[in-house]
């Protein structure tokens, strides 16, 4: 379940950061509009959506153990989230408030890469 979430991450990102320095793309991207966002959607990602998707059903379907055992560790997950999120009197289903642009500006800017960050400054006007 968690590689299903990264993939439905990376594709939630092209839309919403598209100027993050990305020197590696995957083959096959479909330019779209989502939302009035415009992005890419790489197949290659769909495709590993439904692949891990798919041993996720086959697991719960052929394993008496993984049956209890998965869908109870999701939701201690979960639980333990929500717990979290309360306890630090932070919403549940809300992000917090970051300037993202100013953060990828500042991991450029430690790590050398002066290239890519004026490419990100570029990108991101």
């Amino acid at each position: 379940m968690s590689y299903s979430l990264v993939v439905m991450a990376v594709v939630t990102l092209r839309f919403s950061d598209r100027a993050a320095p990305r020197p590696y793309r995957l083959t096959w991207n479909i330019p779209l509009t989502i939302l009035g966002k415009k992005g890419s959607l790489s197949l290659v990602s769909v495709l590993g959506f439904f692949g891990i998707g798919s041993i996720l059903i086959f697991t719960l379907l052929t394993h008496p153990i993984g049956r209890i055992a998965g869908p109870a560790w999701v939701l201690f997950g979960a639980l333990f989230y929500i717990l979290y999120r309360k306890r630090n009197r932070q919403k549940v289903f809300a992000s917090l408030k970051r300037d993202w642009v100013a953060h990828h500006e500042q991991v450029l800017t430690r790590a050398g890469e002066l290239e890519m960050l004026d490419d990100y400054r570029r990108a991101a006007t």
